[in-house]
C-alpha cells in the first residue's frame, strides 16, 4: 500500500516527482509479472501477492504507456535493474551475515 501511495502522491506533485512515480510503476510491474503472475502460471498454484498483482500490473502498464513506448521501455528497464540491484545487495548481506544455505 505504501509503495502505491507513494507513486500516486508523486504523480499528484508533478514535475520531477511525477517521473519518479512513473519509474516506480516499472518496479511494481516487473515485480507483479516476474514475482507473482508468471510463477503462478508456471506452477499452477496460488502465491501471496498474485491477486494484487492482477490489479497493479495493468495499472502500471496503463500509466507508463501514457508517456509513450520508449518511456514504457525505460520504466521496465528501471524495474528490472532495481530488482537485480536489490537482490544482489540482499544476497550479499545474507552471505556476510553467515547464511550459507543459499
Amino acid at each position: 500500500v505504501g509503495f502505491s501511495l507513494t507513486m500516486v502522491i508523486a504523480h499528484q506533485l508533478g514535475g520531477s516527482y511525477k517521473f519518479a512515480g512513473l519509474f516506480n510503476w516499472g518496479t511494481a510491474t516487473v515485480n507483479g509479472l516476474g514475482g507473482h503472475i508468471l510463477p503462478m502460471i508456471l506452477s499452477q498454484e496460488y502465491n501471496p501477492g498474485v491477486v494484487q498483482s492482477f490489479f497493479m500490473v495493468p495499472l502500471g502498464i496503463y500509466f507508463m504507456t501514457r508517456q509513450g513506448c520508449k518511456f514504457f521501455a525505460l520504466c521496465m528497464f528501471y524495474g528490472a535493474l532495481a530488482h537485480i540491484i536489490m537482490f544482489a545487495i540482499g544476497i550479499n548481506l545474507l552471505y556476510r551475515a553467515g547464511a550459507s544455505d543459499l
